[in-house]
Order: C-alpha cells, then sequence, then structure tokens
C-alpha cells in the first residue's frame, strides 16, 4: 500500500521509498525554481488546501485569507461552468514503484472520467508532464484538465489525446532517466 508523509513530503510502498512526480521533474530540471517565491509557494499551497475544503464542503469562509478568496471564487465558479462533478480529492496514485504523486482532483467532466490539477502560476510544459504522468497511473488514460487560476479568471487547458500520447512517452523517458541516474551515481 502506498503512503505519504506530509510533513517529509515522501512516498513508500512497503516500506520503500517512492519517488514523488514533483521530485523528478525537478531533479530533472524540468521544472525551474528561478522564478519560485515563498510567497508563490505558500499562496499555491494554501489554495490548494482551502480548495479541498470547499470541495469536502468543509470550508468556513470566515477564516479563508482574503489574498486567497478570489482564487477560490475562481475555481467555483470553473467547477460551475465547466460542469465538473468532484468525485475524488487528493487522492494518492502510484505506478509500481516507479513513481507516485497526489492528484487534485477526479471528476466526472462531460460524461467522462477526469483528472484536474489546479495551477497557481503560469503554464509550463512540466504541468503537462504531471498531469500526464498522473494520467498514467489509471488503467485507461482519462481526460486531463488543468485549470489555472488566477484572481480574475480561470483558464482550463485539456490536453487532447495525441498531445497526451506524446507527453506520456515523454514522461517515461524522464522516469527512466531518472532511475538510471540514482542507479549509476549509487
Amino acid at each position: 500500500m502506498i503512503e505519504f508523509d506530509r510533513d517529509t513530503h515522501t512516498f513508500t510502498l512497503n516500506g520503500a521509498e517512492v519517488p514523488g512526480v514533483t521530485r523528478i521533474l525537478r531533479d530533472e530540471a524540468w521544472i525551474d525554481t528561478r522564478w519560485y517565491t515563498p510567497e508563490g509557494r505558500d499562496r499555491g499551497s494554501y489554495v490548494h488546501e482551502a480548495s479541498a475544503l470547499l470541495d469536502r464542503e468543509r470550508l468556513d469562509w470566515n477564516t479563508v485569507d482574503d489574498e486567497a478568496i478570489p482564487y477560490l471564487v475562481m475555481w467555483d465558479r470553473a467547477k460551475e461552468e465547466l460542469g465538473l462533478r468532484i468525485t475524488g480529492i487528493e487522492k494518492i496514485v502510484h505506478k509500481a514503484s516507479l513513481y507516485a504523486g497526489i492528484v487534485d482532483r477526479e471528476a466526472v467532466w462531460q460524461r467522462r472520467k477526469t483528472v484536474v490539477d489546479l495551477k497557481t502560476g503560469s503554464p509550463t510544459r512540466a504541468d503537462k508532464l504531471q498531469i500526464t504522468a498522473y494520467g498514467a497511473t489509471y488503467k485507461t488514460m482519462p481526460r486531463l484538465l488543468l485549470v489555472y487560476l488566477k484572481p480574475e479568471r480561470y483558464r482550463a487547458v485539456e490536453l487532447e489525446p495525441d498531445v497526451v500520447e506524446v507527453y506520456r512517452m515523454a514522461w517515461f523517458q524522464i522516469v527512466n532517466l531518472w532511475h538510471w541516474r540514482r542507479r549509476e551515481d549509487g
């Protein structure tokens, strides 16, 4: 059984550590942290946590930081306008011992199973690799939807099947390279 330690942000499967998707992308230089700020990271984490409470219908709006409110309003609007029916929140997924991650949302969208990843930053290629990695843990690749939240708007980006296939192949090359480097550097 896969487990996740929130304090150390590590996954384990039967006691052995499994690398996370974000760690692999960062180690293989797909995530450029030069532009990351502590404020942006904290905002993203806070919005993710608050949106999970919102989707679980446990959010006390009186406790929400003023800066996060517009992001949550946009997420609520996106769900309504897109017709997303949330079926899973913060689900841990893994591909055997190759990698693991946490899917922000599972949803039914236009009558099809969909993996949804929420983003508060600007779009990057790493976003597509990340959500494709999550999708590749399912028996059948679900629809993949990135939802970029800004205080004044949201942008929903669905990865088309041909794009998903290209990113799926690239992702497994990246994962194999990551594991190869660890074995070689021993």
